[in-house]
C-alpha cells in the first residue's frame, strides 16, 4: 500500500486570502505546502507574515534536554526497548 501524500495543515490560498482582506491579522509560519518554500511565494511578500526555520521552538536552553532525551533513547533501543515519540509505529 503507497503512503498517503503529505497534507498541509494550513491553506496556503486561503491564508493569503484572510490575510489580504484583513479578516486575520496577521500569521506565523515555519511549514510550507512546498519545501523548500517558493521565493516567489506571495505570502512572503506580507507584512503581517512572519516566518521562521522549522528549529524555531529550539533554545540555547532547550538543547541540554534534548539531548539527554536522544541519549535516554538510545539506551532505551540498546537495552532492547521501543523508544519514546515514536513517529510512525509499527
Amino acid at each position: 500500500m503507497a503512503a498517503a501524500a503529505p497534507r498541509s495543515t494550513v491553506n496556503e490560498k486561503e491564508l493569503l486570502e484572510a490575510l489580504e482582506d484583513d479578516a486575520i491579522w496577521g500569521a506565523g509560519l515555519d511549514v510550507f505546502e512546498q519545501e523548500p518554500v517558493d521565493p516567489n511565494n506571495p505570502l512572503l511578500k506580507l507584512g503581517n507574515v512572519v516566518v521562521a526555520p522549522h528549529i524555531a521552538g529550539k533554545s540555547y536552553e532547550s538543547y541540554p534536554r534534548r539531548v539527554r532525551f536522544a541519549f535516554e533513547n538510545m539506551v532505551r533501543v540498546w537495552d532492547g526497548g521501543k523508544p519514546e515519540s515514536i513517529v510512525k509505529p509499527e
